[in-house]
């Protein structure tokens, strides 16, 4: 019986690190497009919270001052305010993903952003499958440790 040596590493040949780095930068646009659309979603919000003061402020055609619809007032204010601090911090982490995807760094944090962005039906469901589908592959993640250990041996002579 001959024994049977066991496989070696075959790295990955360039032509596929070049098509990795051309689909992260591919995603990275998309992730800049999908913050562009949320931030536009955010702006709507100005509208509730503008509503809300109007009733506060007994502008227009709202309410002698009532309790109830002082109260309604404030919720509108309050949930305006809140979802567009909200959208805002969801904007800023799918820049930041997609500057991490371009510059292939913090992998692990670009999969969270991905696993948040299925949240967004239907954009961000295609978007964040498609990122967690090339984000763990072989290739990928090579070419991430790649990227991030000139970086890691610079941080540690400083």
């Amino acid at each position: 019986m001959e024994l049977q040596t066991p496989p070696q590493y075959i790295p990955v040949p360039p032509v596929r690190r070049n098509r990795d780095a051309e689909n992260l930068k591919l995603l990275s646009a998309f992730y800049y497009v999908l913050a562009g659309l949320l931030a536009a979603l955010a702006c709507w919000q100005i509208i509730h919270v503008s509503i809300g003061i109007g009733i506060l402020a007994e502008l227009g055609p709202f309410g002698d001052g009532e309790a109830h619809v002082d109260l309604i007032g404030s919720m509108l204010v309050i949930l305006g305010l809140f979802c567009i601090i909200f959208d805002s911090a969801l904007v800023a982490l799918l820049v930041t993903a997609g500057n991490c995807l371009r510059n292939c760094t913090r992998r692990v944090f670009c999969l969270v952003v991905a696993c948040l962005s299925c949240a967004m039906i239907p954009l961000g469901t295609i978007l964040g499958v498609l990122s967690i589908v090339l984000l763990c592959k072989p290739s990928v993640k090579a070419l991430f440790a790649s990227s991030s250990a000139p970086a890691a041996a610079e941080a540690e002579t400083v």
